[in-house]
């Protein structure tokens, strides 16, 4: 399989995007997607943090239901893509097989462990472009469940926090604790109402939970997880 390695910035070409070919991206690298040209089907892997993959000006990037202008990739992370055609005309690039870290495009979140609720709500806490930290030293326990560095936490208070997240410290007696908006929960490309998560821990919370509340605008719509 022939592999491109990409270290700056830069619009890939057609020549580039060869059927079955690999795309490496270093750490940092945006990559931008022209407009397809033929049929083909490409892996982008990223190996460092940072990357992200950009449509070009008027090239559909998605999954055929919904649309973006970028795909942000974690360090490891690869996607497939292939070209993609709207009223027998190719329209732009289309996610194939993607990730868990995508599944949530298609209606479908990874598992959360605990889910919050307006009537057991998070602590007191201060957000800072997203990232949750308590205000107060003290370890994290939701819903009867201490939880752990690693863990998703859904967050259902009917306000724009209302996301997944990762547990990046669980808090301790010196230390707050922090949660960061999940892969799948980071962007309005990653919401789409109907989409359901699995809560599969707590005392009354554990459950299936569906997006049902989102206006759209991340960062300010406020959202809504009914259990269904």
């Amino acid at each position: 399989m022939r592999t491109v390695s990409i270290t700056a910035d830069s619009t890939a070409s057609m020549a580039d995007l060869r059927d079955g070919c690999v795309l490496a991206l270093s750490a940092g690298v945006d990559l931008t997607l022209p407009k397809p040209t033929g049929d083909c089907r490409v892996t982008v892997r990223a190996l460092g943090a940072n990357c992200s993959v950009i449509s070009a000006a008027g090239i559909e990037l998605g999954t055929g239901t919904s649309s973006t202008s970028a795909v942000p990739l974690a360090s490891g992370e690869t996607i497939d893509l292939y070209a993609g055609y709207s009223a027998g005309v190719q329209s732009g690039w289309k996610l194939a097989g993607p990730p868990a870290a995508h599944l949530s495009h298609l209606g479908v979140h990874a598992p959360a462990r605990v889910c919050t609720s307006g009537a057991a709500a998070l602590p007191s806490h201060t957000a800072d472009a997203g990232v949750l930290t308590a205000d107060a030293d003290g370890a994290l326990t939701i819903d009867g469940v201490a939880v752990a560095a690693g863990d998703r936490v859904l967050v259902n208070e009917a306000s724009a926090e209302s996301l997944i997240y990762v547990v990046t410290d669980p808090g301790a007696v010196d230390a707050p604790w922090v949660l960061t908006p999940a892969a799948d929960s980071d962007s309005a490309y990653d919401l789409v109402l109907g989409a359901l998560v699995a809560v599969y821990a707590g005392s009354a919370r554990s459950g299936v939970y569906m997006l049902t509340t989102w206006a759209g605008t991340y960062g300010t719509s406020a959202l809504t997880w009914t259990a269904v």
